[in-house]
């Protein structure tokens, strides 16, 4: 059913470049401007959670307007469909999933809330505290019953990293690698999602952009 044993898919970290002139507001709007609002995208995924971890490729549908996604996984060879998950505003279905992922809870739940934290919520909003950091600008703001910190730097100013903490513990961290460009916007080439709360880790690599 696309399990394998635990494996690290490597990518290249965002390279970190000095950011002593550089205007937050500036790398805000500019990579607010370079984000599709509208996508379809084919990545190879694997699911790792306690030590298994569940391959698949998946088609993901995002429309951030209408705050809306699919996530479609199928089995490596293409042949048979996984799980399906969609999304609108906080709430996650689990459209269908085959009966090894629905004995092992709700992982489609879990799929979802990992495809949210990893394609919304990427710009800091007005709230958000800055600082300066070595080669980073870091925005911190309010999130929930915590706190959420966004990394940008690099060439352009990109965003490498949210991570989100409660009472001062990292519960989930989503990094974002080796950006590519497609019709004047970008698209993470690689995408790892780690959840300490739920021991969990989903790493994602872009195959294809489709629209």
């Amino acid at each position: 059913m696309g399990c394998t044993s635990r494996a690290t898919v490597p990518f290249e970290k965002i390279p970190r470049a000095s950011v002593a002139d550089v205007q937050p507001e500036e790398i805000l709007a500019e990579f607010a401007a370079a984000l599709p609002v509208k996508f379809r995208v084919l990545n190879t995924v694997t699911f790792d959670f306690k030590g298994r971890a569940l391959a698949a490729i998946g088609y993901t549908d995002v429309d951030s307007a209408r705050d809306r996604f699919t996530v479609v996984g199928l089995h490596p060879a293409g042949v048979v469909k996984l799980f399906e998950v969609c999304g609108s505003g906080e709430n996650v279905e689990s459209a269908f999933a085959i009966d090894e992922l629905a004995r092992r809870g709700d992982v489609g739940r879990s799929i979802g809330e990992a495809t949210r934290r990893m394609y919304f919520d990427r710009i800091p909003n007005a709230t958000a505290r800055m600082r300066r950091e070595t080669g980073r600008l870091v925005f911190t703001q309010r999130a929930g019953d915590g706190r959420i910190k966004y990394s940008f730097g690099g060439p352009g100013g990109v965003l490498a990293e949210k991570r989100y903490y409660e009472r001062g513990r990292e519960v989930w961290r989503v990094s974002y690698h080796e950006y590519r460009s497609h019709k004047g916007k970008l698209y993470p080439g690689g995408i790892v999602l780690t959840n300490q709360k739920y021991g969990y880790r989903v790493v994602v690599r872009l195959r294809e952009i489709m629209s």
